[in-house]
């Protein structure tokens, strides 16, 4: 009967523990009764399948949080960050010029 949840599914319903899961305190066999809670039926039989699954995703999104990490300080270097001179010239941390007006 497990056989009847298609692996697409499976996916979709992982993802979506692991989106408001504490990592800290999740485990293979919770994911499984997650699901197994979700479809009505037990995948005990499916058990590799899933704990394979869960840990790819799991590694998936450390991958895009570490990537999303480097990116944030190559965005904060389009910020424009005035500093004051002598006078009412300034410059901006993008190196163009300006006036106080």
């Amino acid at each position: 009967m497990a056989a009847s949840v298609k692996t697409g599914d499976l996916k979709k319903a992982i993802k979506n523990i692991l989106k408001d899961a504490d990592l800290d305190s999740l485990s293979a066999k919770k994911v499984r009764r997650k699901l197994e809670e979700m479809f009505g039926i037990e995948l005990t039989d499916r058990k590799q399948e899933i704990d394979a699954l869960t840990m790819k995703m799991i590694t998936e999104g450390q991958e895009e949080e570490e990537s999303e990490k480097e990116e944030k300080p190559k965005s904060k270097s389009k910020k424009t960050t005035s500093i004051k001179s002598k006078g009412n010239d300034h410059v901006t941390r993008n190196g163009r010029a300006g006036k106080d007006l």
